[in-house]
């Protein structure tokens, strides 16, 4: 079985790599799909305006500030739906690196625990982070693990709704629950 010195090496070569591609990722590559939705959506209120003074005779329709009001309102709805699935994307990036996370933490188990320590056979991370502290290992005194815990939290909070994770979450990261605006 690999010693300390193998696994140090591997957390920096592979883990951390992995999990700063995958975060990367989000601030690289995603997000800039998402950029311009103030334009897009003055583009959406042009294209909406003018479709619907197609659909109208001037004579008999509803009258040019009417037509306006509902292009606003479609744009509007339109921004909305855009800002939400940015906001929805970001909640899933998260709930993705802490399953990335959980995933490198149960091969960790699996290949370096000693046996007499090895958890469940999926582990999660109270398994390995008992585990460890069987060992002597009181991971909860690394500089590192206030974020992890709170990457945890945020995990549960997204894929459980409100309950104790986002209580917990709330109370350490009230600007997390506000609206950015």
């Amino acid at each position: 079985m690999p010693g300390s010195d193998y696994w140090a090496d591997y957390f920096r070569r592979i883990f951390i790599p992995e999990a700063d591609a995958f975060a990367g990722c989000l601030s690289a590559r995603i997000l800039p799909a998402f950029e311009n939705i103030d334009e897009e959506t003055g583009r959406v209120e042009e294209e909406e305006y003018r479709r619907l003074g197609g659909l109208f005779d001037p004579e008999y329709g509803p009258d040019e500030a009417t037509l306006a009001e509902w292009a606003r309102d479609h744009a509007i709805s339109h921004y909305m739906t855009l800002h939400g699935v940015r906001q929805g994307v970001v909640n899933l990036f998260g709930v993705g690196l802490w399953h990335r996370f959980e995933q490198q933490l149960a091969t960790y188990a699996r290949r370096g625990l000693p046996y007499t320590f090895y958890p469940a056979p999926n582990p999660q991370f109270k398994d390995v982070q008992d585990a460890l502290m069987d060992m002597g290992i009181d991971i909860t005194a690394l500089s590192s693990y206030e974020k992890v815990d709170e990457l945890r939290l945020l995990a549960n909070c997204e894929k459980h709704g409100d309950g104790p994770s986002c209580a917990q979450l709330a109370a350490r990261r009230p600007n997390l629950f506000r609206p950015p605006w």
